[in-house]
């Protein structure tokens, strides 16, 4: 049997879960960072239902830097969610697949 670990959770002042693995991190970004095998640089993790608690692998898409995410969020305040908005998050969870199935190897 697997010996279970104590993990220490708390939400921020900013509404973001964080966990304690050492030092306390923002959940989501360690279940990308765990789910691609490596540590994120510029890269900024967004929640697709917008919920900061919800951190489930498949409510995180990746964007490549704070430039594209911001310019997400404009385009969902001036239009709403689109159907390109949602192309857009599959294709960006495509691509961390991809990603992913490099690392692996």
């Amino acid at each position: 049997m697997l010996k279970e670990e104590l993990i220490l959770k708390r939400i921020n002042q900013k509404g973001y879960v964080e966990i304690k693995i050492e030092k306390w991190i923002l959940e989501h970004v360690y279940i990308v960072e765990t789910f691609l095998n490596r540590k994120l640089t510029k890269e900024v993790v967004h929640h697709d239902n917008f919920d900061k608690t919800f951190n489930n692998i498949s409510n995180l898409t990746l964007f490549p830097n704070q430039t594209a995410h911001a310019k997400f969020h404009r385009q969902i305040r001036q239009f709403g969610i689109t159907n390109p908005r949602i192309s857009e998050l599959k294709r960006l969870k495509e691509l961390i697949l991809i990603e992913r199935n490099k690392n692996v190897r």
